[in-house]
């Protein structure tokens, strides 16, 4: 497939009257084209057409590359189910790989509402689209993670499809994320004080309700990052789970952060779903060294997605370190 020429001003015009199935509209032409191509290398960097951004973090890249997007002219394909929202983009150079994750956002002109699903689809090895993690909020704006550059669109789901769990398996109400069914970790069982190791975090169970009985623990990926609201973070981001998990309950969970990284000014914060935002649960974090990793600690008595946040957070005076 050939590329539009960077004069070519690239707009991304959205389908409105979502309730109908629809094919894309011709290019109009009358959009700020924002950066159609940015040259990227280690240090990370950013594309930005109108509605559309894709965030490459540091260390993404072992080179530097331009990296660029066009809106294609094809029709997204026939999937049961799914009626496309958005047309297909074609995210370039095709079969780009990153050495981690980045962040792509689109622009939804009609926010979703109620139970509606809007899903990125990805394009994988053999050609095919399939469902990505995604999370969504009121403001229209709908995310996704991809390692590798190809062709995306947005499409609104009538079910969740069979690879994702959706708004965190509650119902729908205008705002939620869809995980990966399939843990990132195998499902490790936890006992009363017990330590389960997971992907660069650990988990112990400090305060229990129901004594000596065993709990299923188990690490779900998730879109979610908190650089989608330009917020600076450390370690990993993670959905957790723990069956059962009761009323009284307490973890400390130990996230794998690059050694030095203070505490002060850190907390361990959730998701907020209902708001659609990152929230401190634990401004007092505990610095500590196990074996040769350096962790921060902290606890909560719920669960849901959560990641070290490095600004708002505790301090000497409030935490007495």
């Amino acid at each position: 497939m050939s590329r539009l020429t960077s004069t070519v001003v690239l707009a991304l015009v959205l389908l409105s009257g979502c309730s109908q199935p629809m094919t894309p509209v011709p290019d109009a032409g009358a959009l700020d084209a924002g950066q159609p191509k940015v040259v990227v290398g280690t240090t990370g960097g950013a594309l930005d057409v109108e509605g559309l951004h894709l965030e490459v973090p540091a260390g993404a890249l072992t080179t530097t590359v331009e990296l660029d997007v066009q809106r294609t002219s094809e029709a997204p394909p026939a999937l049961a189910g799914v009626t496309p929202l958005t047309p297909v983009f074609d995210f370039g150079p095709d079969g780009t790989t990153f050495a981690s994750e980045v962040s792509v956002t689109f622009t939804l002109t009609t926010p979703p509402v109620g139970a509606e699903l809007p899903i990125v689809y990805w394009t994988q090895a053999d050609g095919t689209f399939a469902p990505v993690p995604t999370w969504w909020g009121t403001d229209g704006k709908v995310h996704a993670l991809t390692t590798h550059l190809s062709k995306a669109f947005v499409g609104r789901a009538a079910t969740e499809p069979d690879s994702l769990l959706c708004c965190g398996g509650a119902a729908c109400t205008g705002r939620g994320v869809c995980l990966t069914r399939n843990p990132v970790t195998d499902t490790k069982l936890l006992s009363d004080d017990q330590v389960a190791a997971a992907t660069g975090m650990d988990v112990r169970l400090t305060t229990v309700h129901l004594a000596g009985v065993p709990r299923a623990v188990t690490q779900r990926a998730t879109p979610v990052r908190p650089s989608d609201e330009k917020l600076p973070w450390s370690g990993v981001v993670f959905d957790l789970a723990v069956t059962p998990f009761r009323p009284g309950d307490v973890l400390e969970l130990c996230v794998d952060v690059k050694a030095g990284t203070p505490r002060e000014g850190a907390c361990l914060a959730y998701f907020d779903e209902a708001a659609s935002k990152w929230q401190c649960q634990d401004d007092c974090l505990d610095k500590k060294t196990m074996g040769a990793r350096d962790v921060l600690c902290g606890t909560t008595d719920h669960l849901t997605t959560f990641a070290l946040l490095l600004s708002g957070g505790g301090s000497n005076s409030k935490c007495g370190w």
